[in-house]
């Protein structure tokens, strides 16, 4: 669940795969389907209103940046760095979105006006098995 300023609240069921919108009276005002059949997803919102949605698909997250009011403003933002997504790792930083990644890098950050992103950090092998290794000292 997420709050949107200005709009309400967002929740995201992703084991459905429907993410609703509520107003500021808790009155459903929109629900957005993802895109394919999902297992897990993850929800954010930013300060000025933007909401991004990322859906678990082994083929092709999708990554929606929904509108809370206006389905013709919605975007969808794609690319193979997703299917490395960690679950439940979006957040907001500013204006732009931060995806956690496994494999690929440590994160993604996306600009949302340009739908670029910018991969961070380097590969790290321990991670990709699952497994931490901590340092004594």
């Amino acid at each position: 669940m997420a709050y949107v300023p200005h709009a309400g609240l967002a929740a995201l069921s992703a084991d459905c795969g429907l993410l609703q919108f509520y107003d500021l009276g808790l009155d459903p005002t929109r629900t957005v389907a993802a895109p394919a059949p999902s297992w897990a997803g993850a929800l954010s919102a930013s300060g000025d209103g933007q909401v991004a949605a990322l859906w678990n698909d082994d083929n092709d997250p999708p990554l929606l940046l929904p509108s809370p009011k206006d389905p013709a403003k919605d975007r969808r933002i794609s690319g193979g760095y997703l299917r490395d997504a960690i679950r439940g790792g979006i957040t907001f930083s500013g204006t732009r979105l931060v995806v956690g990644l496994d494999w690929t890098a440590d994160l993604a950050i996306i600009d949302p006006a340009t739908e670029r992103a910018e991969l961070e950090g380097r590969h790290r092998p321990a991670l990709r098995r699952g497994r931490r290794r901590l340092r004594d000292g």
